[in-house]
């Protein structure tokens, strides 16, 4: 196959057949439009070709301010799993290397909070002094085992068990 062929723009096809030309968007979005853009749509996200038991994301909160930083999205799941995404645009230079020390970063700075500091932590993050973690994803997962929930999410912030959707 030629390289013009194996890189060619891609078709989408509607439910009716017609078919439009997707074109790139760099140079279209900021961070906080892609930020935005996630936490709004969180299955975008490929974590069932990842790791599909962090699936499905429920959005927590947008700029959650850590000890190293603000990280950018944090989603978890019924089963008290968290993800975290670190959002960068291609332009920047610094974006491949600098997403994965932030992650690191990010990701041991949560892995030191419990429960109630990761719970306010988004409260905060949510600006809504008053936030419950637990009333949150309980109005998002049908049947939500709260007890198992809270327990879930401390076991998996001690251990660091968490999901960074890098793909370089």
């Amino acid at each position: 196959m030629s390289k013009k062929k194996r890189n060619t723009a891609p078709i989408l096809v509607d439910t009716q057949g017609r078919t439009r030309k997707l074109e790139s968007a760099r140079g279209v979005w900021s961070e906080g439009q892609l930020q935005e853009f996630l936490y709004e749509h969180p299955d975008v996200l490929p974590v069932e070709r990842i790791e599909p038991f962090f699936a499905p994301l429920v959005p927590l909160a947008r700029e959650v301010r850590l000890e190293s930083g603000r990280l950018d999205l944090l989603y978890a799941n019924a089963n008290g799993l968290l993800t975290l995404v670190d959002c960068k645009l291609w332009k920047n230079q610094e974006a491949r290397r600098s997403v994965i020390g932030q992650l690191l970063e990010y990701a041991n700075d949560t892995s030191q909070l419990g429960f109630s500091e990761l719970g306010a932590a988004v409260g905060r993050a949510r600006n809504e002094p008053d936030f419950s973690l637990v009333q949150f994803m309980s109005e998002r997962v049908e049947d939500l085992d709260e007890a198992g929930f809270v327990d879930d999410v401390n076991r998996n912030l001690k251990l660091g068990r968490f999901l960074t959707p890098y793909r370089g």
